[in-house]
């Protein structure tokens, strides 16, 4: 019995010396990074065998206590490197050298299988066909759900007795599930209340999870006989059956569904898209939708039930966000908006908190693909070495976090979160891998609060601080979640409130009079430049905010307010702003002067609000630096570099023509949301020079692409309504915060694509140093000058990317819209599109253009009736004559484009849709100078052939293909005027499927 053993031992020993030799490069990258000791074969699995489930924590902590922010364990022949520096676990997180999950993930996989939670080959693209169940559009749409649930469990709260403890995460697991499987299920209030195995299951899969922790963290567990003989595989067993029939159940009850076809595509559930996509079996649906599931629920229910436990621990801050709640939402049972979320910052911050305190993840691990260097170039990480980011442990570090093991909700105030490093606290880890449903948990978890906290008043016994905790893949609390609750009186309250507006309007009137006084100061000043505003005719202005008044309105009616100002002043006119003077010029002659003069090449006043998101670079700046960076990104702006582009356009608007093939042709939807998507690739492709991979890791881009309408009306809004321009009162708006949280997105959006063509510029150096300047796009071009700071890098990067895709994708749709208004004309553009291409499909490329002058009109009509900008506004630097007076430096010139396009003098039937307005003989008989789409000058749009070829392509492609229609007129047709020209409606098309010949 003895020698079996002696030979298995020899040989054992005898493939160590082979072993090291096979794995010699590992061994010396692994050499220089500090860890305890390891013993052959084994290595440090002695500390792990004395250091199981929670202590395994404990000893990571210990490792980085004696080794700091870098060490390493070995696992048998494992190499763990443990990496707890803030920076290089961003650089590593969102690195593509490190898109795997670790080997402890595969122990999950027995219980829900490979995809988005456990890794493998295909969380990718299952990831990528739910992720429209998760964005911001599609989370608004749950809102009534969360608010339906929201208020079953306010009842709930109030039924329970006063002054009697409870364990709450009973009551809100079964909330969160309810929401769950309402929303991203898509099952019914009935049916989902009506789920074959889902009330023993929802308890149970805590056990699930902590069963599979306890496997991971306990390594004798991994040996298949130990795991059996000790009967934890028939429990998991019996999960797995239980799991089995939940999900045959939301299959079953989907299908059903979705066969009676009343299933909108903005609002398909999860499973709905699953089956849709056709790309996944039968088990792969089930095992991602209960991952999906239970990682919704549970953790939501968990984060829920630890802030209002921190809420009756922390009366002070209770306080503070009942009030909150009080003055955004009101005392009564209004549900919660978006909006209103947006203004409760010390819900915010305690739910953050929370967070910090309790990771949703307390270890995160990864498969290192690629060698990968950090610590300044101290380290490189082998390839197939595990990586160990320790969360829970990064949330607790001294260094970056006062008093650490306390609950101070107050770690979250604007001045103390710039204090920190941004990368100290990542609740939702980072890069391509990170959590899913984070803008789905935040919305439900806090419309959950605040109904709780509306209606009870919550009580705790003892410190926070003393609840013992729990790890089992999340941090919770061993003991529950226990407090006490009873109904809340809003009396005292609402005299409070009486006494800050009180106080509030004292205060205005003391504003009201210095201001007065300042205004009269400024007029004595400057008399002189006063006299010279009065020889322009303009409406009566009030002192200090001048005429701002009067463009206090919505974007619909600014239309109205610019024509009126036209009308009855005549083609050359004044309005202030406050102490800004700007006079609106309608006279072509006088704009091309204008806007062509040196003396006009600074951007208006009004811009420094884009340039607050933008920077002032090549969309929002002026001057010098507007200059430069314009100069460097030129040439990618070019015909033949655009030429170049042709392939992407094409193969984009293909995966565009599949995509709107699955649409039924009866159902009318908004065709911008899926051609923005298209622009965005195509720009990503071209003047980003992406890959359609690194295109697809961008992270936050399809939030960003959600997110860039409002951002663009925010700052619009800021142009035009004066008391926004102040910015103490803007800090104070829902605007604000969304402004806030889009410059955080842009950023870490445009960081990720500067770090990518940064590594990407030395490949292409070491690989083929000739042709580099045919492979380099704009960011390129920006990065090799070494001109422009890491601020100007990332403002310019989001410039180009927004500028190019969102307006070509609103030109784009406005052409398709206008197809479908008119009929005439679409058929007469068809026929002269298969006239050139013929019945095939195939590649159109800019020959083919060359020869459809029909379709360059309807463009140039599309531009004329809806230009990019709506108005322009240049400072005035010097004192310039024209026609109707001379206007003095230091004003603002206003170029109503949009009013231009529109004027009486110049086109017939100005607002009628005609194409042949632009045909050769009727431009000859036009003024040139009053069709200017493009602006004039030095200043004019520099992508204008790169959106011109964009949009013709696309056009072109899918009205080769369909028939374009709408239940809508052209009179119904209702504008607003922001940066742009906008629908209130949106594009809603209906598509009809021509016969057309497959491409051979």
């Amino acid at each position: 019995m003895l020698w079996p053993v002696i030979y298995l031992l020899a040989l054992v020993f005898a493939y160590w010396p082979y072993w090291r030799w096979k794995n010699r490069r590992l061994l010396r990258l692994s050499a220089s990074m500090p860890g305890p000791r390891a013993l052959p074969i084994i290595g440090n699995g002695l500390l792990i065998v004395v250091n199981t489930g929670e202590k395994f924590l404990e000893l990571v902590e210990q490792l980085f206590r004696t080794y700091g922010d870098y060490c390493k364990i070995w696992l048998g022949p494992e190499l763990n490197i443990c990496v707890k520096n803030p920076d290089d676990i961003r650089l590593l997180l969102t690195s593509n050298k490190v898109n795997q999950k670790g080997p402890a993930y595969e122990i999950m996989k027995a219980a829900i299988g490979p995809g988005i939670l456990t890794g493998g080959p295909t969380w990718r693209n299952h990831r990528k066909i739910v992720t429209p169940s998760y964005n911001k559009r599609a989370v608004k749409l749950y809102s009534a759900v969360f608010n339906r649930e929201a208020e079953v469990l306010a009842n709930l709260l109030l039924k329970k007795q006063s002054g009697v403890t409870f364990n709450v995460y009973y009551d809100v697991v079964e909330i969160t599930t309810q929401c769950v499987c309402q929303t991203l299920i898509g099952l019914s209030k009935d049916d989902s209340r009506n789920v074959d195995g889902m009330s023993d299951l929802i308890l149970e899969t805590q056990n699930l999870y902590e069963l599979l922790f306890t496997k991971m963290t306990v390594w004798w567990l991994q040996i298949p006989f130990v795991y059996w003989i000790t009967g934890r595989k028939a429990t998991e067993n019996a999960y797995v059956k239980k799991i089995d029939r939940l999900t045959s159940d939301f299959l079953k009850k989907r299908r059903t569904a979705l066969k009676g076809g009343n299933v909108d595509e903005e609002s398909m559930g999860i499973v709905d898209r699953y089956i849709a996509s056709g790309e996944l079996t039968e088990q792969e649906i089930k095992w991602e939708t209960m991952t999906l599931f239970t990682t919704s629920q549970e953790a939501s229910a968990k984060i829920t039930s630890a802030v209002l436990l921190f809420l009756a621990h922390l009366p002070d801050w209770q306080e503070k966000v009942y009030k909150e709640i009080v003055e955004v939402i009101g005392s009564g049972r209004n549900d919660v908006t978006a909006e209103h979320l947006k203004h409760l910052h010390y819900l915010d911050m305690v739910y953050q908190e929370a967070l910090r305190y309790l990771s949703i993840a307390a270890l995160i691990q990864r498969t290192v693909e690629e060698e990968i260097t950090i610590n300044n170039g101290k380290f490189t990480l082998p390839i197939g070495t595990t990586l160990v980011i320790p969360i829970h442990d990064l949330h607790r570090d001294p260094r970056y976090w006062d008093e650490p093991l306390k609950v101070k909700p107050e770690r979250f105030l604007p001045e103390n979160v710039k204090k920190r490093s941004p990368n100290v606290f990542i609740p939702f880890s980072l890069g391509a891998m990170d959590c899913l449903g984070r803008v789905y948990a935040e919305p439900l978890i806090k419309t959950l609060v605040v109904w709780a906290v509306r209606e009870v008043q919550l009580e705790a016994e003892g410190c926070v601080e003393d609840l013992k905790l729990h790890v089992a893949i999340s941090v919770k609390f061993a003991n529950g979640y226990n407090l006490k609750v009873k109904p809340r009186s809003t009396n005292c309250f609402c005299g409070a409130i009486l006494c800050c507006y009180v106080r509030m309007i004292s205060y205005m009137i003391l504003i009201v009079i210095v201001f007065a006084l300042m205004w009269s100061g400024w007029k004595q000043k400057n008399k002189k430049f006063m006299e010279m505003a009065n020889q322009f005719p303009g409406p009566q202005a009030l002192p200090f905010i001048g005429n701002a008044l009067r463009f206090m309105c919505e974007p619909e009616e600014l239309i109205s307010v610019i024509k009126e100002l036209l009308q009855v002043y005549g083609e050359a006119s004044r309005f202030w702003l406050g102490p800004n003077l700007n006079v609106i010029i309608n006279n072509p002659d006088d704009l091309k002067i204008l806007l062509s003069s040196s003396k006009t090449s600074t951007k208006g006043p009004q811009y420094k609000y884009m340039a607050h998101v933008l920077g002032g670079g090549i969309l929002s700046g002026s001057g010098v630096t507007w200059r430069k960076h314009r100069k460097i990104a030129t040439p990618n702006y070019g015909k033949k570099v655009v030429d170049s582009y042709e392939k992407i356009f094409n193969e984009e608007v293909h995966l565009l023509l599949k995509k709107l093939r699955n649409i039924p042709s009866e159902q009318e939807f908004d065709i911008y949301n899926k051609i923005v998507q298209t622009t965005s690739y195509c720009v990503c492709q071209t003047l980003l020079n992406l890959s359609k991979e690194q295109v697809t890791e961008i992270p936050h881009l399809q939030e960003i692409i959600d997110c860039t309408p409002r951002n663009y009306d925010i700052v619009f809004d800021r142009m035009i309504k004066w008391y926004l321009q102040i910015d103490p009162v803007f800090w104070m708006t829902k605007s604000y915060q969304d402004q806030k949280h889009f410059v955080a997105l842009i950023t870490e959006f445009s960081k990720a694509i500067i770090e990518n063509r940064k590594r990407e510029i030395n490949k292409i150096y070491l690989n083929n140093e000739e042709s580099i300047n045919r492979q380099l796009g704009v960011i390129d071009r920006f990065i090799l000058s070494e001109e422009l700071t890491q601020e100007e890098l990332i403002k310019e990067t989001f410039t180009i990317f927004t500028s190019s895709q969102e307006a070509t994708a609103k030109i784009c749709s406005f052409v398709l819209l206008m197809m479908a208004y008119h009929p005439k004309s679409q058929e007469k553009l068809y026929e002269e599109i298969t006239k050139i291409i013929g019945d095939k499909d195939r590649c159109v490329t800019n020959e083919d253009f060359k020869q459809m002058p029909y379709l360059d009109m309807v463009f140039k009509e599309v531009l004329r009736l809806f230009p990019i900008g709506s108005m322009l506004q240049r400072t005035i630097n010097e004192n310039i004559r024209i026609s109707s007076g001379t206007l003095p430096a230091g004003c603002s010139l206003v170029a109503p484009i949009y009013h231009l396009h529109r004027d009486s003098r110049f086109w017939t039937r100005p607002d009628d849709f005609d194409p042949e307005r632009f045909n050769p003989v009727n431009t000859k008989l036009r003024q040139p100078n009053c069709y200017i789409p493009f602006s004039l000058g030095p200043m004019d749009c520099l992508g204008r052939y790169f959106g011109t070829r964009l949009v013709k392509m696309i056009c072109v492609r899918v009205l080769r293909e369909f028939e374009v229609t709408t239940s809508r007129t052209y009179k119904d047709l209702k504008l607003s005027i922001a940066i742009s020209v906008s629908p209130l409606d949106g594009f809603p098309v209906k598509l009809h499927p021509r016969k057309i010949k497959e491409k051979q």
